[in-house]
Protein backbone atom coordinates (compact mmCIF):
# COMPACT_ATOMS: atom_id res chain seq x y z
CA UNK A 1 0.00 0.00 0.00
CA UNK A 2 3.10 2.05 0.74
CA UNK A 3 4.16 1.72 -2.16
CA UNK A 4 1.24 2.37 -4.16
CA UNK A 5 0.97 5.83 -2.81
CA UNK A 6 4.64 6.49 -3.43
CA UNK A 7 3.96 6.14 -6.96
CA UNK A 8 1.39 8.60 -6.79
CA UNK A 9 3.59 11.62 -5.33
CA UNK A 10 4.49 14.00 -8.06
CA UNK A 11 8.04 15.25 -8.05
CA UNK A 12 9.65 12.11 -6.36
CA UNK A 13 10.39 9.42 -8.19
CA UNK A 14 10.29 7.38 -4.78
CA UNK A 15 9.23 4.47 -6.60
CA UNK A 16 12.67 3.76 -8.61
CA UNK A 17 14.39 3.24 -5.26
CA UNK A 18 11.83 0.81 -3.89
CA UNK A 19 12.74 -1.22 -6.95
CA UNK A 20 16.00 -1.64 -5.61
CA UNK A 21 14.18 -2.57 -2.13
CA UNK A 22 11.87 -4.78 -3.97
CA UNK A 23 14.85 -6.97 -5.29
CA UNK A 24 16.66 -7.40 -2.51
CA UNK A 25 14.13 -8.80 -0.78
CA UNK A 26 13.18 -10.88 -3.74
CA UNK A 27 9.47 -9.64 -3.89
CA UNK A 28 7.48 -10.84 -6.77
CA UNK A 29 8.69 -8.49 -9.81
CA UNK A 30 5.01 -8.66 -11.49
CA UNK A 31 3.30 -7.48 -8.45
CA UNK A 32 5.63 -4.70 -8.60
CA UNK A 33 5.10 -3.61 -11.95
CA UNK A 34 1.21 -3.79 -11.22
CA UNK A 35 1.73 -1.81 -8.35
CA UNK A 36 3.99 0.85 -10.33
CA UNK A 37 1.25 0.74 -13.44
CA UNK A 38 -2.14 1.23 -11.51
CA UNK A 39 0.03 4.02 -9.08
CA UNK A 40 1.32 5.87 -12.80
CA UNK A 41 -2.49 5.68 -14.35
CA UNK A 42 -4.31 7.15 -11.17
CA UNK A 43 -1.19 9.43 -11.38
CA UNK A 44 -2.14 10.49 -14.69
CA UNK A 45 -5.69 10.79 -14.11
CA UNK A 46 -5.13 13.04 -11.14
CA UNK A 47 -2.67 15.30 -12.80
CA UNK A 48 -5.08 15.38 -16.07
CA UNK A 49 -7.63 16.75 -14.06
CA UNK A 50 -5.92 19.37 -12.09
CA UNK A 51 -4.44 20.71 -15.35
CA UNK A 52 -8.41 21.14 -17.14
CA UNK A 53 -9.91 22.63 -13.52
CA UNK A 54 -6.50 25.01 -13.71
CA UNK A 55 -7.11 25.74 -17.48
CA UNK A 56 -10.67 25.80 -17.31
CA UNK A 57 -10.29 28.56 -14.11
CA UNK A 58 -7.35 30.41 -16.16
CA UNK A 59 -9.75 30.59 -19.32
CA UNK A 60 -12.59 32.42 -17.26
CA UNK A 61 -10.55 34.76 -15.80
CA UNK A 62 -8.62 35.74 -18.48
CA UNK A 63 -11.59 35.45 -21.08
CA UNK A 64 -8.89 33.77 -23.30
CA UNK A 65 -11.14 30.73 -24.78
CA UNK A 66 -9.92 27.24 -23.74
CA UNK A 67 -9.04 25.42 -27.21
CA UNK A 68 -6.81 28.86 -27.75
CA UNK A 69 -5.45 28.70 -24.21
CA UNK A 70 -4.99 25.09 -24.40
CA UNK A 71 -2.78 26.00 -27.48
CA UNK A 72 -0.93 28.82 -26.02
CA UNK A 73 0.29 26.31 -22.96
CA UNK A 74 1.02 23.51 -24.95
CA UNK A 75 3.69 25.53 -27.26
CA UNK A 76 5.29 27.71 -24.51
CA UNK A 77 5.85 24.46 -22.33
CA UNK A 78 7.01 22.96 -25.51
CA UNK A 79 9.60 25.80 -26.39
CA UNK A 80 10.37 25.70 -22.80
CA UNK A 81 11.50 22.21 -23.05
CA UNK A 82 12.99 22.83 -26.26
CA UNK A 83 15.40 26.27 -24.68
CA UNK A 84 16.33 23.81 -21.44
CA UNK A 85 17.36 20.87 -23.58
CA UNK A 86 19.63 23.06 -25.10
CA UNK A 87 21.23 24.55 -22.42
CA UNK A 88 24.88 23.45 -21.22
CA UNK A 89 23.90 22.49 -17.35
CA UNK A 90 27.28 21.59 -16.95
CA UNK A 91 28.83 24.79 -18.07
CA UNK A 92 26.38 27.32 -16.35
CA UNK A 93 26.92 24.86 -13.13
CA UNK A 94 30.39 25.20 -13.10
CA UNK A 95 30.37 28.94 -13.75
CA UNK A 96 28.61 29.58 -10.77
CA UNK A 97 30.51 27.03 -8.35
CA UNK A 98 33.80 29.02 -9.49
CA UNK A 99 31.88 32.36 -8.41
CA UNK A 100 31.03 30.63 -4.95
CA UNK A 101 34.62 29.97 -4.49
Amino acid sequence: MTFFFLTILPFLPLDDLLFLSFGIEKINILKYYLITVLGKILKSFLELYTEIFILNKVSHISNIPLLQLSIISSIAFILLSIIFFKLDWEKYFNKWISKEK
